[in-house]
């Protein structure tokens, strides 16, 4: 994993969030993912296609470990309520 490169992700994700909802914008940050590396596709001799995330998951890290950490603290659950609370939140159709 590229920490440079993910963390220029976690920026390009936290970017797309300030424009949710446009699609054009997504394709555009998704667009500059690819283009900075953080997804990166092969194709074998076999036409078998390889797709890389590490980079991007590494980015998705990075913003995950400092959100935890604040919501835990500006809410005074502990780190596994607040992740509960999460994936809650997660199943709850917003997008």
């Amino acid at each position: 994993m590229s920490r440079e490169i993910s963390r220029l992700a976690a920026h390009r994700m936290l970017d797309m969030m300030s424009v949710a909802g446009s699609e054009t914008a997504f394709k555009m940050v998704t667009a500059e993912l690819a283009g900075m590396g953080a997804i990166t596709a092969e194709v074998d001799e076999a036409g078998t296609v390889d797709v890389d995330l590490t980079n991007l998951m590494g980015g998705v890290a990075f913003l995950l470990v400092p959100l935890i950490e604040m919501l835990a603290t500006a809410t005074g659950d502990d780190r596994l309520t607040v992740i509960n609370s999460v994936r809650e939140a997660v199943d709850v159709p917003s997008i």
